[in-house]
C-alpha cells in the first residue's frame, strides 16, 4: 500500500471518528420528550438519549408537575423548553441563581453529561418537574 494511500485512509478514518463522536454528543446531550412545548399536567415518554442516566434510560413514562418557577429546588428533575430547537429538555436542577436585578434562573445538568448546561433556565423556558409514573418503566 503506497504512503499516501495510508495517508488517506488515515485522514478518512479520523474525521469519522471525529463526525461520529460529535454526533454521539449532539445525540447524548439531552433528554427530549418530544418536539412541541409540554404542559404541565401532561404524561408522555422520556427519549433514550443517555444525558440523564440512571435516573432514566429512555422509554420511562413521565408526568409533568406544576410546581411555582421561585419554589423549584436543587435536586429536582424539570423540563424546559428550548424554542431555538423546539425541543423538551428533561434535565436535574444544579443550582438556582439570582441576576443582579433580582430575578431568578437555575443551572441544570443531565446526570450523565460532564458539563452543565450553557444557558440557565428561565420561568419563560420552564415547563414542570418531573414525576415517574409507577409501573410503567420500559
Amino acid at each position: 500500500m503506497s504512503r499516501d494511500l495510508r495517508q488517506f485512509l488515515f485522514t478518512v478514518v479520523v474525521a469519522g471518528l471525529l463526525f461520529a463522536g460529535l454526533a454521539f454528543c449532539h445525540l447524548g446531550c439531552a433528554s427530549a420528550v418530544g418536539e412541541r412545548r409540554l404542559v404541565a399536567g401532561e404524561v408522555t415518554t422520556m427519549a433514550g438519549t443517555g444525558s440523564m442516566r440512571p435516573a432514566f434510560v429512555g422509554g420511562e413514562t413521565i408526568r409533568i408537575v406544576a410546581v411555582p418557577f421561585n419554589q423549584l429546588k436543587v435536586g429536582q428533575i424539570v423540563v424546559r423548553y428550548d424554542s431555538a430547537k423546539q425541543l423538551n429538555i428533561c434535565h436535574r436542577i444544579i443550582a438556582r441563581v439570582e441576576s443582579w436585578s433580582g430575578g431568578i434562573g437555575y443551572r441544570l445538568k443531565g446526570d450523565a453529561n460532564m458539563e452543565r448546561d450553557v444557558k440557565v433556565m428561565t420561568a419563560d423556558e420552564y415547563v414542570g418537574v418531573v414525576t415517574v409514573e409507577k409501573g410503567a418503566t420500559k
